[in-house]
């Protein structure tokens, strides 16, 4: 057997089973209320509680925010190609 061949088979046997295989369950989420003026549009607003396969799931834990500091890292800075923030590098590149 060839070796595309091989290939082709594994890859269509793996579209076959993936379905099979990957368990879609259900999530759901309690609403959050509607943000009325631009300070609750800014606002970190999350679901109090989750339903995952029809068992409660509540609270989460936030492990960074963008503009937090981890090591030399911002969280969810703009970068350039030579991942300089692209404050910094714009700010550079105005003073030469």
């Amino acid at each position: 057997m060839s070796t595309t061949l091989r290939s082709q088979l594994l890859a269509a046997s793996a579209r076959i089973a993936a379905p099979l295989l990957a368990h879609a369950g259900e999530i759901a989420f309690n609403p959050v209320p509607f943000a009325a003026d631009d300070a609750a549009r800014r606002a970190v607003i999350t679901s109090d509680r989750a339903t995952i396969d029809g068992r409660e799931v509540i609270g989460f834990t936030t492990l960074a925010r963008s503009g937090d500091r981890i090591g030399e890292a911002v969280i969810a800075a703009l970068t350039d190609r030579r991942g300089q923030e692209a404050a910094r590098a714009a700010a550079a590149s105005a003073r030469s």
